[in-house]
């Protein structure tokens, strides 16, 4: 008896000493960074490995590591186009990508570029950047400069003239690439309908999914000539529902042309051109 209560004991024993069988090593979150001209740039990603064109968020982070004060044309995240901070891809054979928003999927991004943050020393700017992921490799890039890049009397905060700095150096500092495994995976499925003036389009996941889509559109109406307009739903939305619309204008001298870009976070994104309807990545 007293045999079988020590192997007991010692079974026992290696049960709590072994890991367990099916336990899985949480992800984490992973971070490069770079210090230049006094500014220490991260970027953050939650993930090692996405779907291509999967629709993500990183986090990049500038943080004024000098004893001089650093000023940055800030933009707003998710406006898109090559602005600061903002995202850079590299595909494996070196070819770089800038549309971390897909600007030339767009119009030119509107905005000021008056809009100048201090960052003073010892403080930190944090933007999360939702982009479509194009390519293994991502970077974060931002503009630095050592005053002001533009001057705007109606910024709050902004300091009058003549006690504001005007920038004798501007430059863009780089965090190191990181590498990404990118799979496959099904885009969503887009249908499109027109009645009249309007044009509906309907998305559906092929895949489950938790909460809405995120889209970005741009529409142009030429007049004639060199004339014309663009109306644009910027910066990444969030849709109502699984349909967009569009509203013809009955004065354009050509055929309206809409271009579309919608997709769920993590997963792959779909992109519509009413020029090439067929014709999607």
């Amino acid at each position: 008896m007293r045999q079988i209560m020590v192997a007991l004991v010692f079974v026992l024993a290696q049960g709590f000493l072994l890991p367990a069988a099916h336990a899985q090593p949480a992800r984490k979150p992973f971070e490069v960074a770079g210090i230049a001209h006094g500014v220490r740039i991260s970027l953050t990603l939650a993930r090692h490995s996405y779907p291509r064109d999967a629709l993500i968020t990183a986090t990049i982070t500038l943080r004024n590591v000098s004893r001089d004060d650093r000023y940055l044309p800030d933009w707003p995240p998710n406006w898109g186009g090559p602005h600061s901070p903002h995202i850079r891809m590299r595909t494996t054979a070196g070819r770089l990508i800038y549309q971390e928003q897909l600007s030339d999927f767009l119009t030119p991004t509107p905005g000021s570029t008056a809009d100048t943050s201090i960052l003073r020393p010892g403080a930190s700017l944090t933007r999360h950047v939702r982009f479509v992921l194009q390519a293994e490799q991502v970077q974060a890039v931002a503009l630095v400069a050592d005053g002001y890049t533009a001057f705007s009397a109606n910024r709050a905060g902004t300091p009058t003239v003549p006690h504001f700095r005007l920038a004798q150096g501007q430059w863009h500092i780089t965090s190191p690439f990181v590498t990404v495994a990118l799979s496959g995976e099904r885009r969503p499925v887009l249908t499109v309908t027109r009645l009249r003036t309007r044009i509906h389009l309907t998305v559906r996941p092929p895949w489950t999914v938790h909460g809405a889509p995120f889209f970005m559109d741009s529409s142009y109406c030429a007049f004639g000539g060199s004339g014309g307009f663009t109306d644009q739903q910027l910066p990444w939305t969030v849709m109502r529902g699984d349909q967009v619309t569009l509203k013809l204008n009955p004065q354009c001298r050509t055929p309206q042309r809409w271009r579309l870009v919608v997709g769920w976070p993590d997963h792959r994104v779909a992109y519509f051109d009413s020029r090439q309807p067929a014709a999607q990545p």
